[in-house]
C-alpha cells in the first residue's frame, strides 16, 4: 500500500497532450511503473510529426 504522501511517477505524466489545431497522427501509449506495477494509458499527438512513430520517439526520449 502506498502512502498518501508518496510521489508516483505516473501522476506527474499528463494523460493527454495534443496540438489544439490541425491534422495529426495521435497515439495511445501504455506506461508502467516497474517498481509498483501500476500502469496507465496516455495519448500524444502533434502536427509537427509525419508518422505515428515520431510521436512515440518524442515521448520516450524523455526517459532516455
Amino acid at each position: 500500500m502506498k502512502s498518501s504522501n508518496t510521489l508516483n511517477i505516473l501522476d506527474i505524466i499528463p494523460n493527454v497532450k495534443l496540438d489544439q489545431n490541425g491534422i495529426f497522427k495521435y497515439i495511445q501509449i501504455l506506461i508502467k511503473n516497474n517498481y509498483t506495477g501500476e500502469s496507465k494509458h496516455v495519448v500524444r499527438g502533434f502536427a509537427k510529426f509525419k508518422y505515428h512513430a515520431d510521436n512515440y520517439d518524442d515521448f520516450t526520449s524523455i526517459f532516455y
